[in-house]
């Protein structure tokens, strides 16, 4: 577990201050995308509700910058934003396709089974001590890479708007399954309160 939580300590500066950019992000990006597409009222109301968990997990931060509350900001963060992005590539794959119940509920399925695997390889690394092998970058990069690849193949030929509309939903689902990998840091957050860790910083 001390390996996990340890993992990609470096990131924490504990002298720094909040970083209110997240916030403004979530907020701006969160209501941009509510606003597009369909269902805009809903949209919104829901978002704010998740805008306003990364809102006090922040303030909770500004209040005792220790290493805990630092993963439970970024990871509620990254969970907020990958609910954004998440939204918009649903408002984008049913602009030239028909809205229906079963579409809407396999996009929440995907989400949700991601999240699920996310948490249980996390925890299969913490028994087999992985997380003291490899860097944070060993873990995501490989996913930006893969996004890149996709983004120059698409970009250096015509497409339709059509098919604009779906590499927007596909790009943004893909980001939204990459940034639910901060469960990462909610789960550290969750060992160090439950086993009252003391982490040394050097």
């Amino acid at each position: 577990i001390e390996n996990f939580v340890r993992f990609n300590i470096n990131a924490y500066k504990p002298n720094s201050g909040l970083n209110t950019g997240l916030l403004f992000i979530v907020w701006f990006f969160g209501t941009l995308v509510s606003l597009l597409g369909i269902y805009p009222i809903i949209s919104i109301l829901f978002i704010s509700f998740c805008n306003i968990g990364t809102t006090i997990s922040a303030i909770k931060f500004s209040r005792n910058k220790d290493y805990a509350n630092f993963n439970l900001y970024y990871g509620v963060f990254a969970i907020d934003f990958s609910i954004i992005c998440l939204l918009l590539s649903y408002k984008a794959f049913v602009v030239y396709q028909k809205q229906n119940i079963l579409i809407f509920s396999l996009f929440i399925v995907i989400y949700l089974a991601v999240l699920y695997l996310w948490v249980k390889i996390i925890q299969r690394w913490i028994k087999s001590n992985k997380f003291g092998k490899f860097s944070f970058l060993d873990v995501f990069v490989p996913f930006g890479v893969a996004i890149g690849m996709i983004l120059s193949r698409l970009f250096l030929k015509d497409i339709s708007q059509e098919a604009a509309y779906m590499f927007v939903s596909i790009t943004s689902m893909l980001l939204s399954l990459i940034c639910s990998g901060g469960v990462l840091s909610i789960l550290k957050y969750i060992y160090i309160r439950k086993f009252n860790l003391v982490i040394d910083l050097n």
